[in-house]
C-alpha cells in the first residue's frame, strides 16, 4: 500500500491538537473573588482649587465584588491641611477697631455605586433592590477646619488708630473616619455586574466655619487647603439582622 505524503496542513492540525492537550483552557479562571478585604492608597496631593466644586473631587476609589447579603466596614484616613493668611487692615481713626478673618474646611464622603452613603442606616429583611436611604449634605464628614480671626483695637493713650497686622498659619495632621454600608447585596452594582460595586471617596473644600457658615475674607486674607497621603480599607462582614447605625 502506497503511503500518502505528509502535508503542511496535517502537521499544523497535529500541532493544534497537541497544544490543546498540553495547554487546556480554563474557563472562568480570571473571575473576581467576592467578599475580600480591599485596600487602596495614594500619595498625590490634591489642592483646594480641585476640591472647590459642589461635587468635590475623587481622592480614592475601588471596584470589588460582594455576595448578598454582605455588610461593609469602610475605613478612610488622610493627611489634611488648612492654610490661612489673615490681614487685619490698619486705620488712622482714633479708637478704631479693625478685623480680618479667613476660614476653610475639607469634608469627605463616600459614594457607593454612584449614591452618597448615609451615615444612619437600618438593615432590612428581605434586602431591597436598591438602598432606601441615600445620604445628603449632612453626611459629609469634616476632616479638617480652621477659622482664623484677628481683631485690633486702638487702646493707646492718646489714641491714634491701629497698625496693619498679618498672620500666616499652616498646620497638617492625619485624621480618620469609619463608615458602615449595610446590605450591599441590595445595591444596584456597576454596569459590569449586579454584585460588582464601585466605592468612591470624595473630598470638598469650601470657605466656611465649623458650623458651615460661609466666611468672606477681605481682599488681603485667604484660606486654602490640601489632602495628602491617604488610605482606604474595606472589610466585608456579616452584621446581625435588622442592624442599625
Amino acid at each position: 500500500m502506497k503511503k500518502r505524503p505528509l502535508t503542511i496542513t496535517n502537521v499544523l492540525l497535529g500541532l493544534l491538537v497537541l497544544a490543546i492537550f498540553v495547554n487546556p483552557v480554563f474557563v472562568g479562571a480570571s473571575h473576581q473573588p467576592a467578599d475580600k478585604v480591599v485596600a487602596q492608597a495614594n500619595k498625590v496631593a490634591v489642592f483646594s482649587e480641585e476640591m472647590s466644586g459642589a461635587d468635590g473631587v475623587t481622592i480614592l476609589d475601588s471596584t470589588f465584588k460582594t455576595s448578598g447579603p454582605t455588610d461593609l466596614m469602610v475605613h478612610v484616613s488622610l493627611e489634611c491641611s488648612i492654610l490661612t493668611r489673615v490681614v487685619t487692615p490698619g486705620s488712622d481713626e482714633e479708637g478704631a477697631t479693625s478685623t480680618g478673618e479667613a476660614a476653610g474646611r475639607i469634608r469627605v464622603w463616600l459614594e457607593f455605586d454612584g449614591k452618597r452613603v448615609d451615615l444612619n442606616q437600618v438593615s432590612q429583611n428581605p434586602q431591597p433592590s436598591d438602598p432606601p436611604e441615600i445620604g445628603d449634605d449632612s453626611d459629609k464628614v469634616t476632616f479638617c477646619n480652621r477659622h482664623n480671626r484677628n481683631t485690633l483695637t486702638d487702646m493707646e493713650d492718646p489714641q491714634d488708630g491701629v497698625d496693619e497686622m498679618e498672620v500666616y498659619l499652616n498646620t497638617k495632621n492625619a485624621n480618620a473616619f469609619n463608615w458602615v454600608i449595610l446590605n450591599t447585596g441590595g445595591w444596584g452594582g456597576t454596569s459590569a455586574g449586579h454584585n460588582i460595586h464601585e466605592l468612591v471617596v470624595k473630598a470638598q473644600f469650601d470657605e466656611a466655619d465649623p458650623n458651615g457658615t460661609p466666611i468672606t475674607a477681605n481682599a488681603e486674607s485667604e484660606a486654602s487647603g490640601f489632602v495628602g497621603n491617604r488610605t482606604l480599607i474595606v472589610e466585608p462582614t456579616k452584621m446581625s439582622n435588622h442592624a442599625s447605625v
